[in-house]
């Protein structure tokens, strides 16, 4: 389980990196507040989680207080695939 956060996490650090230049970033630090997760990257990390692992977010999962920190971003991931 445990391992699969650590994957979950990964990619999603890898997917922000892809579309935001930002070098460092905590797994539990507010990307809202750093300007990190923005609505171009949030529809990008979002449409890419369901690509990958085969699931589409429901529309009252799609907050974008779900998304403020890669933690939360992977324990949603691992809520949609269980």
């Amino acid at each position: 389980m445990r391992c699969n956060m650590e994957r979950y996490k990964e990619k999603i650090r890898e997917l922000i990196h892809d579309i935001e230049a930002y070098e460092d970033f905590e797994d539990d630090e507010d990307l809202l507040q750093r300007g990190i997760m923005k609505s171009l990257c949030f529809m990008y990390v979002t449409a890419e989680l369901e690509h990958e692992y085969g699931f589409s977010f429901p529309e009252n999962e799609l907050d974008i207080k779900n998304f403020d920190t890669v933690e939360h971003i992977a324990d949603l991931v691992e809520r949609m695939i269980k």
